[in-house]
């Protein structure tokens, strides 16, 4: 056994270098040597790749990186296995926490992330657009930021509409087309997030419609002719980050709310009350909703306290229930700030109750989006055929991953969260 975890945890860095242009040629150096510390790190609400590498520098590489010029090649892999593979090229976009360490050596941070961002910061958004929010973003990937289509991932939304967007770097217009677009069953649930799979552009919905990986809190000993990779699978440390807060639910809107809105076109002032209906329409990562069952002593249930939160929004959704707006462009649907921002804040919500920090071994296949399935253990009395933990077993979506890599261990630390508990009974 103890060979079989050592072949599991044992990786290779097969190339870090630095890519950099001299004398109008580009040039590869070898830092393999001098990396302490390496960090890459995906999370569902940054649009790229980040990441950090700490080194001991005796070679005086940081002459190389004053102009911002430099580029990291990685490819990391499992030793001899060819499934668990990373590999990637980032630009180098900041050096700081410089320290000398002797009269020859000195150390600091290098931080990373995808071309992509660069490219952004330095280009504009500031056209119109009579499309599906699906179309817009996959013209944006392709046109603003070079990404070729094979590295797009991009969930069909419903309807045309007639936007222009104001003046916002791509993967702002991204972030904002995302916020406004409803998927196939009009549902106001689409990310956009950069993974190891490459762009996404995506549902709720339809990331958890995948298979799920399932992750296990205990010691396993592997059969003969059983799956070896299930090491990789194995939580080494566990913390409960998150759990559910009725009150912070209550405020943040998540079963009720109001939105209070005024229309620029037709200066008209309207309220609009928000439930968790789309909640409950939506796909679901377990069987059971977390909702309160039971009303307060008013009689009113959670999903019924509109005042429970209030939203002031500017619009012009209004505009499209005239007759001029009906007749002139049938076809078009303009966004509407109250049904998506209310709607979608509800789903968002839920998704973020209850969270867990998982520690595994080493394994470049986990990336954000992804499903896993906990088998998270009871504690206190457990009964042979209950021993699982109902609030925390069940289907996870990762909401971020940061592999820690130093020249002899790789770690890959896990946020996970559920919106919805697995059915079981409410008895201890």
């Amino acid at each position: 056994m103890a060979s079989l975890d050592q072949e599991f945890s044992t990786f290779s860095i097969d190339d870090l270098s630095i890519i950099y242009e001299s004398s109008g040629n580009q040039k590869i150096l070898n830092i393999k040597g001098l990396l302490d510390q390496l960090e890459i790190t995906e999370n569902i609400i940054s649009p790229v790749i980040t990441g950090s590498m700490l080194m001991t520098d005796t070679f005086n590489v940081g002459k190389l990186l004053r102009t911002g010029s430099c580029f990291l090649k990685i490819k990391l892999s499992k030793t001899g296995n060819n499934d668990f593979v990373y590999e990637k090229i980032l630009r180098i976009y900041k050096q700081e926490k410089r320290k000398a360490q002797s009269p020859n050596s000195e150390s600091y941070v290098i931080y990373f992330c995808s071309e992509e961002l660069i490219l952004s910061e330095q280009s504009r958004v500031s056209r119109g657009y009579k499309d599906t929010f699906s179309n817009i973003a996959k013209n944006i990937l392709t046109s603003f930021l070079s990404i070729e289509e094979e590295n797009i991932i991009i969930s069909e939304t419903n309807g045309i509409r007639n936007i222009v967007i104001p003046s916002l770097t791509p993967l702002n217009a991204l972030f904002w087309c995302a916020a406004r677009a409803v998927n196939n069953k009009n549902i106001p649930d689409v990310l956009f997030f950069e993974n190891k799979n490459g762009f996404n552009f995506i549902s709720l919905s339809d990331l958890f419609l995948q298979d799920s990986v399932s992750i296990n809190f205990s010691t396993k000993n592997v059969a003969e002719g059983e799956d070896q990779k299930s090491e990789l699978f194995g939580a080494k440390t566990s913390q409960i980050t998150k759990q559910f807060n009725l009150i912070e639910s209550i405020k943040k809107g998540s079963y009720s709310g109001s939105i209070f809105g005024f229309d620029l076109i037709t200066r008209t002032f309207f309220k609009q009350e928000i439930k968790s209906e789309y909640y409950d329409k939506a796909s679901r990562l377990n069987q059971k909703p977390i909702v309160p069952s039971v009303s307060n002593r008013k009689g009113t249930f959670a999903n019924e306290a509109y005042d429970s939160k209030r939203t002031v929004l500017v619009t012009d959704s209004q505009f499209f229930n005239s007759n001029y707006a009906k007749q002139k462009i049938p076809d078009a649907k303009l966004h509407s700030p109250e049904f998506s921002y209310g709607h979608r804040s509800s789903i968002m919500s839920f998704l973020n109750t209850k969270k867990m920090k998982l520690m595994l071994p080493g394994n470049f296949n986990l990336t954000i989006g992804m499903i896993l399935d906990l088998k998270y253990p009871k504690r206190g009395k457990i009964k042979e055929d209950d021993s699982l933990d109902p609030s925390f077993s069940g289907k996870h979506m990762i909401l971020a991953v940061r592999h820690v890599i130093r020249p002899t261990q790789h770690d890959t630390i896990l946020e996970i969260a559920s919106d919805s508990d697995i059915d079981s009974d409410d008895g201890v």
